[in-house]
C-alpha cells in the first residue's frame, strides 16, 4: 500500500475518532462493524468488489458506510447525517467535508481523494439499504488539484 493510501485511510479513520473524543457525553459509543454485505464500485475505470462496514455515532452527527476492496486496495466511503436519513433513502447531493454535515447531502471520499467537491452531473441515491452512485467526478479541495471519478457503485449496507 503506498504512502498516499495509508495517509488517506488514517485521515478517514481519524476524523470520526476525533469527533468522538471531543464529545462531552461519556456514554456515547462509536458503533463500527462489518455488515456482512458486499458492494461493487468502479473508480477511474477500474472495478472493485469489497465488503461493507458501518460506523455510527449519532451524537457526533454521522453515519458512515464504507465499501473496501483489499486486493487491489481501494475504497469508497459515504457519510450521511444520520442512520435514519441513510435508511430513509432518496437522492443526495455531495458536499465538501466539514464538521457539521447538512441534511440531504453526503460526504464522499475514495482512496484517491478525501476532501472533494463534485463536478458535472452525477447521481447518488439510496433505496432499500442500497447506495447507488453514477458518474461522480470529484476534485480535491486540498492543495493538490487531483481529480477522480467514481464511475459507478452499488453498495449494500
Amino acid at each position: 500500500m503506498n504512502i498516499i493510501c495509508k495517509f488517506s485511510l488514517t485521515l478517514l479513520l481519524a476524523l470520526p475518532i476525533l469527533a468522538y473524543s471531543c464529545s462531552k457525553d461519556d456514554e456515547t459509543k462509536i458503533d463500527d462493524h462489518p455488515t456482512g454485505k458486499t458492494g461493487t464500485f468502479s473508480i477511474d475505470g477500474v472495478s472493485y468488489t469489497g465488503e461493507t462496514s458501518i460506523q455510527d455515532n449519532p451524537s457526533a452527527g454521522y453515519y458512515i458506510v464504507t465499501c473496501q476492496s483489499d486486493e487491489p486496495y481501494a475504497f469508497v466511503q459515504i457519510s450521511f447525517l444520520s442512520k435514519e436519513e441513510a435508511e430513509k433513502g432518496g437522492t443526495f447531493e455531495v458536499e465538501n467535508y466539514k464538521l457539521k454535515q447538512s441534511s440531504g447531502k453526503v460526504q464522499l471520499g475514495t482512496n484517491k481523494i478525501i476532501t472533494s467537491d463534485p463536478e458535472a452531473d452525477y447521481t447518488i441515491s439510496v433505496s432499500g439499504k442500497k447506495i447507488t452512485l453514477s458518474n461522480v467526478r470529484l476534485v480535491s479541495t486540498s492543495s493538490s488539484s487531483q481529480k477522480t471519478t467514481v464511475n459507478s457503485a452499488s453498495i449494500n449496507f
